[in-house]
């Protein structure tokens, strides 16, 4: 799969199944909800592997989506860190068309994980991190 392939897939699947927020997406306006919960979800296609040689070739790319939730600062972290478990649900082991998300079951598998990120313009935020591997060149 292409970048861009691989960005439209994993948006569509978040857009479709993704209804406790607002979304904003990169390059697109939006503006934040008066109350103050919402999430950006970012694709990032990393680097590709070959496994073939020739003009023809194919491997895999890696590469990880971060999905930003933002929860109004005082209302006390549970709030983002419930939505958070809720995306990280949401990508753990699925198959996003030909993109995999790793169930996160052993060491040799990262799943999705979830950092507090602190206080960003007035608002908690927690940072959901989720990787994944799509075919390349297929």
């Amino acid at each position: 799969m292409t970048p861009d392939a691989i960005i439209r897939a994993v948006q569509t699947y978040f857009k479709t199944n993704w209804t406790a927020t607002p979304v904003a997406y990169d390059n697109l306006a939006f503006t934040p909800p008066t109350d103050g919960k919402w999430v950006r979800c970012t694709v990032l296609p990393g680097k590709a592997f070959s496994e073939e040689v020739g003009p023809d070739a194919s491997g895999h790319r890696i590469g990880v989506v971060k999905v930003q939730v933002f929860t109004p600062s005082g209302v006390g972290v549970q709030v983002g860190w419930a939505l958070a478990a809720q995306v990280e649900a949401l990508f753990k082991g699925k198959d996003v068309g030909e993109v995999f998300f790793a169930p996160g079951d052993d060491l040799s598998q990262e799943g999705p994980s979830t950092v507090d990120s602190g206080v960003t313009n007035g608002n908690q935020q927690h940072t959901v991190t989720c990787p994944f591997w799509a075919w390349d060149g297929e």
